[in-house]
């Protein structure tokens, strides 16, 4: 079994420079979560056997875990590393090919997961315990509770700095609504259907009784559509049909 070292040494590395080029906010991102809770040890970075250049100290190249290098070099933290005389750049490409990445109920469960170290955070307990209890994705659950755009509501659930912005008793009543076409349709808890209706709900004129009234006589025009905004339509049509005050979604 290889061993694990550690360094504050940053200079005894170099980079392969046929590698992958390096991401800044996938350095920020990692940054974060070493902020949060650094498993340095449990995943080192791999180099190769170190190497003479003329006169110059021995350097050893790293090949796989540049990122994680760059993040703790920005911290101030050590580098732990193992040695492998057999990896080459093209291993990596091999290793990293058959990987799978992390998805989003991957990280609700992380960071909400109390262990013997530490307590889940409450933030992403609210977002799985809400999942759960209605049947929706993770994803669904993630942007109904969260809001805002997406790409940093992403960032914010892999740094494990989540923050619910929906108001939890509104959100309930939301996902009630989903729940009353299950009586009309198999496909209510389809991720189209929900963000489709979701801006129908979200009009300060929606009255869902009403929608439920139509409903007992339009059920036959709840059919599956290719996307949101063909929902929205669909959602319209119903909810307008011989209403003298109809709405629009804007």
């Amino acid at each position: 079994m290889q061993q694990i070292k550690q360094t504050t040494n940053y200079d005894r590395f170099d980079f392969d420079p046929s590698n992958r080029d390096i991401s800044i906010p996938k350095v920020k991102q990692l940054e974060l979560s070493i902020g949060i809770i650094d498993f340095g040890n449990s995943y080192p970075i791999v180099v190769g056997q170190p190497k003479q250049n003329g006169h110059a100290p021995m350097k050893m190249t790293i090949f796989d875990g540049q990122h994680r290098y760059w993040a703790r070099f920005n911290l101030d933290k050590p580098i732990w590393f193992v040695i492998d005389p057999k990896m080459t750049i093209d291993n990596v490409g091999l290793v990293n090919s058959t990987q799978h990445g992390w998805k989003i109920a991957d990280f609700l469960k992380t960071y909400s997961t109390d262990t013997d170290t530490r307590e889940g955070l409450h933030q992403y307990k609210i977002v799985t315990g809400y999942r759960d209890r209605h049947g929706f994705k993770s994803g669904v659950a993630l942007k109904v509770l969260c809001g805002g755009r997406w790409g940093n509501v992403k960032n914010d659930l892999t740094a494990g700095t989540l923050t619910v912005t929906a108001n939890l008793s509104e959100a309930e009543d939301f996902a009630r609504a989903i729940a009353d076409f299950g009586q009309y349709c198999k496909f209510n808890k389809q991720d189209r259907f929900i963000f489709g209706f979701k801006k129908l709900w979200d009009l300060p004129e929606y009255s869902h009784k009403k929608m439920l009234s139509k409903l007992e006589y339009l059920s036959v025009k709840l059919v599956r559509c290719p996307g949101i905004d063909d929902y929205v339509h669909m959602f319209q049509d119903i909810y307008n049909h011989k209403n003298q005050n109809p709405i629009t979604v804007g």
